[in-house]
């Protein structure tokens, strides 16, 4: 009887830890979306300054994470996201026209994320 009630609190805690780990990716992704998001803000106001300054802000942010992003995720999309932010504030630092178009796939990339990680059908099949 002791191992069925070992196992079940085993069950118990390796569940519970799956929706921590959920919730922290979501958290992790909205927050870095919302950061880009003003970043393209700014883009669009004329503010390349301001823009470079968020995007350095959200990929320090990024950076603290990627580690644990690279355990739970996929290494292609973590890549994707680190290299994103290395190109968007490449592109707007230098004034490239395809800045505009760099942080918005940024934050495709980084919604990706968070949608890879969703508990759905597909994700599951």
């Amino acid at each position: 009887m002791k191992k069925e009630l070992f196992a079940g609190a085993l069950l118990l805690v390796l569940i519970g830890l799956c929706a921590w780990n959920l919730w922290y990716l979501s958290r992790m992704c909205t927050q870095l979306d919302d950061a880009v998001a003003q970043a393209e803000t700014s883009y669009a106001a004329g503010d390349p300054a301001r823009t470079t300054e968020t995007l350095r802000a959200a990929a320090a942010r990024w950076s603290d994470t990627e580690d644990y992003a690279h355990c739970m995720l996929p290494h292609e999309s973590t890549d994707a996201v680190t290299e994103g932010f290395r190109r968007a504030i490449r592109t707007v630092e230098t004034g490239d026209a395809s800045a505009a178009a760099d942080i918005a796939l940024l934050r495709v990339r980084i919604q990706g994320l968070a949608d890879g990680e969703r508990i759905t059908l597909g994700n599951i099949f």
